[in-house]
């Protein structure tokens, strides 16, 4: 099938006043599969045929491919019932190059996939009932999995960009994807305007996650931590709240020093830096701060607070947190001026080895965290982290003979009584209380 050539502007979007549409047609509700790719034509076609399957059981669904490289991917006009079409960018737009679907596409409930994303029928059938029981939805996010290991993005209150439902509206009224990123932090900028656009973030839990087949090797390391570096500045920049952009900025450069020594990508690391100042005024030329409510939301401030009430209550003077999280120096200042001591950071991540956040020591084992408390009593706070981290510590507690206080917040009873399986995305951060040793 030739594919289509998408026009200059398919990267950007005409909008009115904030949140104004323009030229958007009425159409029934429907899905389009967004796959975006860019050289890998065989992983493409593998994708497209497998996905196109999961989509057959809904009426008025279609594929749309937008080709990021420079191969040709040739598929076929359907498969089955599904149309298929391609749309060839200019060059490579990044993440960007999904804003073309906002013109292309027919449905109006959008799936975003990566070339190298496998969805089931029940990954369809669960975003099209979140967006219809919950009509002020404007992102579902899956739970996502990459050769059995589970993936999340650093903060569970932002959808992972590789597997999202996205309505067409709502992206619209948030600006669609940014300029400019490329990739790497633009499901944290399209999450944020979507909550100041006054759409819902929600999470559909599935039987099986989505599988996500990151192809190793072949990506430059250099490069990776560069756009880590250069985004999450702009990023910052443009969104949050004064009061903590300092923290929050320096949170973010020693997280991605260490990973560029981790993954010996110090010449990324230092392009990174040199990026700085050019990236932060991009950033505050776009500026639009999170109000103080919905940076709580983002930053898991009210699960934090939850901790701490908790933590009083069982007479903890004294805390591990399990995870280093996004927004670590913001947590620790929020424990410390409620009295609560941190002991030190758990992180699974091997490049947080026998390093410190302002002067609190991160272990990676909990070996090392018996070793520190002596003859006390250990009490341990989870669930300010990725998904994939709270996992992965809830686990090891249980194993280590810690004893759980508190089963982990379920969701909100009205998010279950009126949609099986939904969460509000916040709402997956299901903070944990253990102590050791188990009895009291």
């Amino acid at each position: 099938m030739p594919a289509e050539r998408c026009l200059e502007d398919h990267g950007e979007l005409a909008l009115g006043g904030e949140g104004t549409k323009i030229g958007v047609m009425n159409r029934t509700p429907s899905l389009t599969a967004v796959v975006l790719t860019c050289d890998r034509p065989e992983r493409c076609r593998e994708s497209v045929a497998h996905n196109a399957r999961a989509l057959a059981a809904l009426p008025q669904s279609e594929l749309l491919v937008l080709n990021n490289g420079r191969l040709p991917v040739e598929l076929p006009e359907r498969i089955g019932e599904v149309p298929i079409r391609v749309i060839s960018m200019p060059r490579n737009l990044g993440a960007e190059a999904r804003n073309a679907a906002l013109n292309a596409a027919r449905g109006e409930r959008l799936f975003f996939l990566d070339d190298d994303v496998y969805i089931e029928p029940e990954h369809v059938a669960a975003l099209g009932a979140v967006f219809s029981e919950h009509p002020d939805t404007g992102a579902v996010g899956f739970r996502i999995f990459n050769r059995g290991a589970e993936e999340g993005s650093l903060l569970p209150s932002v959808f992972h960009g590789c597997a999202v439902g996205i309505l067409r509206e709502a992206l619209y009224a948030a600006g669609g994807y940014p300029r400019g990123y490329g990739y790497y932090a633009e499901e944290y900028h399209v999450s944020f305007r979507l909550r100041q656009a006054g759409y819902v973030l929600r999470f559909a839990e599935t039987s099986r996650p989505v599988q996500h087949v990151r192809d190793p090797g072949g990506r430059s390391k250099d490069h990776i931590v560069y756009r880590l570096v250069r985004n999450n500045t702009r990023l910052l920049a443009a969104f949050l709240p004064v009061g903590v952009l300092a923290g929050a900025f320096r949170d973010m450069l020693q997280r991605y020093r260490l990973v560029g020594i981790k993954e010996h990508a110090e010449a990324g690391w230092r392009q990174g830096l040199r990026s700085i100042p050019w990236s932060f005024v991009r950033g505050l030329t776009e500026r639009k701060p999170l109000s103080e409510a919905l940076f709580a939301e983002f930053a898991l401030l009210r699960q934090l607070n939850e901790g701490i009430r908790r933590l009083r209550e069982v007479g903890a003077g004294e805390v591990v947190l399990c995870g280093t999280g996004r927004f670590p120096s913001l947590w620790l200042a929020g424990l410390r001026g409620a009295g609560v001591r941190v002991a030190a950071f758990l992180d699974s991540n091997s490049c947080w080895e026998n390093q410190h956040i302002r002067g609190i020591p991160v272990i990676s084992s909990l070996e090392k965290c018996l070793e520190m408390a002596g003859e006390g009593p250990i009490f341990c706070f989870s669930g300010l982290s990725s998904l994939p981290e709270t996992a992965f510590w809830t686990e090891e507690l249980a194993r280590g003979g810690f004893c759980c206080l508190e089963e982990a917040k379920p969701a909100l009873e009205s998010e279950k009584d009126t949609c099986k399986n939904a969460f509000l995305l916040h709402e997956t951060a299901k903070i944990g209380f253990w102590r050791f040793p188990s009895g009291f």
